[in-house]
């Protein structure tokens, strides 16, 4: 096996396959990741944006149908509160309600203890649907509940705060229709004083089914907070109102949800991480302000960036049978193209065995390797002749350096024979020289007593010598001018008349 992987990879194509499949697969990789990277963002942000605008979907619609019930309770307020003389009339207001709001389930007038002296210490007119939304018919009663309505919560509370508010239902009070909210709206007399609640109610099964039917993803869900932090809608009905999601954080025993939990409660807005169950989930949530509640869309982590995991795996499998190809496909390119340079590698092979009359066949290829091979050719059939013509020349080369010795050796004999004829006739200019200068100098210092005999004897003298000078001046000048030829011998008559 480790001979075979040393072989294969002495290919010279398995080589450049190798590397040309690991450049591309690092380039391919550095490219993926970013596109991945920015894929996944903007697929994250996509998600995020969905999830959100379900979140406000579904907030709208909650504040659509509790703003069809503000609607009609305030409308039925003002006849209420200017017929408090007439008891006997809130069973007809009540019905009225009851039949302009098909979505309403119920709804209660209630008075003050003893608002009536004709009437019960405590006077309510409770109308409600017994068989649900989805029927007409209405019926009244005179009680609401099991215990006194002045401490329930739908009439103390607002009764306290003398103002609107809704009121999640109360798991502890056994009515007609259980889970229930109700919008209770003060009542006043004329100079301002609480005199009762109108109360009006909504299903929240009705609610539930309709906020609940809205998933971004196939296992998500909306869920509705409370400001108590109790749950009016989730689809486990096991978690409505029976307890604080504190307590059910505090048994998932992960800190996000408590976290998370606190900023609905904060009124905040966003998004989160949290485990629940061994699970990842993203909530996003988000504040109702009409009741005060927060409403949270809870997505599984896995389906949130569900076609960005499954769009990454099919995207690697594609790369893998992608890069395999172009492996194989240039490991046979690469041993198409190499084909000739083998045949090349044979024929060097057998030229440097002494073999040059190897035959090499032309290529017809217009590449670079087609240029190599037709030029490796022409060298091999050219290098024959090459080596013959350095045989000639070698040959040449070996008669001129005999001839060159003979005539260096000439070169320097005439050379000696000029060194010594220079010496001679410096030898023979130094005395005319010596006597001339003399001569100048006496003439220089005594030419005024000298008589005019004597001056002439001594200026004939120095012309003599001047002569004698320029006659071997002009035999100098003749050597020299024979010098530039270096063959050239001095003639015998020269060096004798110099001596």
């Amino acid at each position: 096996m480790g001979s075979l992987k040393k072989r294969a990879y002495q290919s010279l194509s398995t080589r450049i396959s190798v590397r040309v499949v690991a450049y591309a697969t690092g380039l391919l990789l550095v490219a993926l990741s970013v596109v991945l990277y920015i894929s996944r963002q903007e697929a994250k942000k996509g998600a995020i944006e969905e999830a959100t605008m379900v979140l406000d979907g579904t907030l709208l619609h909650i504040d659509n149908t509790l703003h069809q019930v503000e609607t009609g309770t305030y409308n039925m307020h003002w006849n209420v509160e200017h017929h408090l003389d007439d008891p006997d009339i809130m069973v007809t207001y009540c019905e009225r309600l009851m039949q302009a709001n098909p979505s309403m389930i119920s709804c209660a007038v209630a008075f003050e203890p003893g608002f009536y002296p004709q009437k019960d210490s405590l006077f309510i007119v409770y109308a409600y649907r017994p068989n649900g939304t989805e029927d007409d018919s209405i019926a009244i009663e005179f009680k609401y509940g099991h215990t006194p309505y002045t401490v329930q919560e739908w009439y103390a509370r607002p009764k306290k705060l003398d103002k609107p508010c809704w009121i999640e239902p109360d798991a502890n009070e056994k009515t007609k229709i259980d889970d229930i909210i109700t919008f209770s709206l003060p009542l006043h007399d004329k100079t301002g004083k609480f005199v009762g609640i109108l109360g009006t109610d909504i299903d929240t099964d009705w609610l539930s089914k309709t906020i609940l039917s809205v998933k971004p993803y196939p296992r998500s869900y909306c869920a509705l907070l409370s400001k108590n932090g109790k749950y009016v809608i989730h689809p486990d009905t096991t978690r409505l109102f029976h307890q604080t999601v504190f307590e059910q954080g505090e048994k998932q025993r992960d800190p996000s949800v408590s976290q998370v939990i606190k900023k609905m409660m904060n009124g905040e807005e966003g998004y989160m991480d949290i485990e629940m169950d061994g699970k990842e989930f993203v909530v996003f949530y988000k504040p109702h302000e009409r009741a005060g509640w927060s409403a949270a869309v809870v997505c599984p982590k896995d389906e949130l960036l569900d076609d960005y995991d499954r769009m990454w795996f099919y995207m690697l499998i594609i790369t893998g049978i992608g890069l395999t190809l172009v492996f194989v496909l240039c490991i046979l390119t690469v041993k198409h193209q190499l084909h000739p340079l083998q045949e090349l590698g044979a024929t060097v092979q057998d030229m440097a065995e002494g073999h040059f009359n190897t035959p090499l066949p032309e290529s017809k290829r217009c590449d670079e390797i087609g240029h190599l091979q037709n030029s490796f050719q022409k060298m091999q059939q050219s290098l024959a002749a090459y080596i013959k013509q350095a045989d000639e020349l070698s040959a040449s080369l070996k008669e001129r350096n005999e001839n060159l010795s003979k005539t260096y050796q000439q070169i320097m004999k005439a050379d000696r024979i000029k060194t010594d004829f220079l010496h001679n006739v410096t030898d023979q200019i130094a005395s005319p020289m010596e006597r001339i200068k003399k001569n100048a100098d006496y003439l220089r210092e005594n030419y005024r007593a000298m008589s005019k005999a004597e001056v002439e004897k001594i200026v004939n003298a120095i012309r003599d010598d001047s002569d004698i000078i320029t006659t071997h001046l002009n035999r100098l000048l003749e050597v020299a001018l024979r010098s530039e030829d270096p063959t050239a011998i001095i003639p015998n008559d020269l060096i004798e008349t110099t001596a």
